[in-house]
């Protein structure tokens, strides 16, 4: 199938919008990356340390 740039652009919005976490669901999402070792602590630099614990808390869950 060949598809429009109109089209990809209407998917792509769909998309992001059903697939877009809620900034409170962040940090549980990047805690179980980090458990399933899909995700790195050194790739989320720049958190403040506090989100940082939060994660940490989750990972070893």
């Amino acid at each position: 199938l060949k598809w429009t740039e109109a089209e990809k652009k209407l998917s792509r919005r769909a998309f992001r919008w059903h697939f877009r976490p809620s900034w409170s669901q962040l940090i549980s999402v990047f805690g179980r990356l980090i458990r399933e070792r899909r995700l790195t602590e050194a790739q989320l630099q720049g958190l403040s340390p506090d989100k940082l614990e939060f994660i940490r808390r989750i990972a070893e869950v």
